[in-house]
């Protein structure tokens, strides 16, 4: 705990780890923004859409995806994230150099291979406990400034999570779905207890625009928001004339129809963290609208 380089928003802990260890090429800046991304181990179809959905978005923005490995959406927040060239941390419940579970060694090895870390408290091959997974989800929450549960039943352990980052004064999102759906009953208590319901992932960006005071980003969204907004008032559109060509390219195709983020894709040619990036903008300004999984001009 006494290294300059022990992350800082670990030490605001309740029971901070005394010591981490860690693999990969450190470097601190990968701790700067971070989103814990945590849900079910019994992912569902469902819970494996959004995240492939919200993850490359959330990545293409520069934030690092903080998570727990070993099964369902945690694992898939990483593959998600590695997908589109993205900076993901996973925390260990066991030993740093054990692989557990065994069969995903190769996710393992991929997050290293990509700039990634893998985290413990414990050395070497020490065993899983049923108490290491709680203390696991505290260091989840504790590297994150804010925390995404995707999927949670009732008694989903992604509940802690989101209860460690809430005592800790740090944001909490949440995905909505089927009120009748079990495997969704924690998103649902989340909401009720005031997580930010998050649709797009521009609540996501929202938070994490304000609370790191991007100040030039803020300039130049907002800028352009208050354009959009003027123009309202005075019964004109948004100015086109204000966007890249990659935007008007976007505007051009969803002037057309409604179109879903994976069918923008293959019309645009671009990679996905880029017009995730470009949507959230488009969304900001005020020249674009997301209704479920599809976007239209507004």
């Amino acid at each position: 705990m006494e290294s300059t380089e022990y992350p800082a928003l670990l030490r605001k802990l309740k029971d901070p780890p005394k010591q981490l260890y860690i693999k990969g090429n450190y470097c601190p800046e990968i701790f700067e923004k971070c989103l814990a991304v945590v849900g079910s181990r019994k992912m569902t179809d469902y819970g494996k859409q959004v995240t492939q959905f919200l993850i490359p978005q959330i990545v293409g923005w520069g934030i690092t995806v903080v998570s727990g490995f070993m099964y369902g959406i945690d694992a898939e927040a990483h593959r998600s994230a590695l997908s589109v060239g993205g900076k993901t941390i996973a925390v260990m419940p066991c030993g740093i150099d054990l692989v557990c579970p065994d069969f995903q060694q190769e996710l393992y090895d991929s997050i290293l291979d990509n700039d990634g870390l893998i985290i413990s408290e414990y050395p070497g091959d020490v065993e899983p406990k049923m108490w290491t997974f709680p203390r696991r989800n505290r260091i989840v929450a504790g590297l994150s400034q804010a925390t995404l549960v995707v999927e949670a039943g009732e008694k989903s352990g992604s509940l802690i999570t989101a209860d460690i980052a809430k005592k800790l004064g740090r944001a909490v999102f949440t995905v909505p779905g089927s009120i009748i759906n079990p495997s969704l009953k924690g998103n649902w208590q989340l909401i009720n207890d005031g997580a930010t319901e998050t649709l797009s992932g521009c609540e996501i960006w929202h938070f994490y625009f304000n609370k790191l005071e991007c100040h030039e980003l803020a300039d130049e969204l907002y800028s352009a928001k208050d354009t959009t907004v003027r123009s309202k008032d005075n019964k004109s559109p948004p100015l086109i004339g204000n966007l890249t060509s990659d935007e008007k390219n976007i505007m051009d195709i969803l002037s057309q129809n409604t179109f879903s983020l994976e069918e923008i894709l293959t019309m645009t040619n671009l990679d996905i963290s880029k017009l995730s990036g470009l949507l959230t903008s488009l969304t900001i300004k005020g020249f674009v609208k997301q209704e479920g999984l599809n976007y239209y001009a507004c």
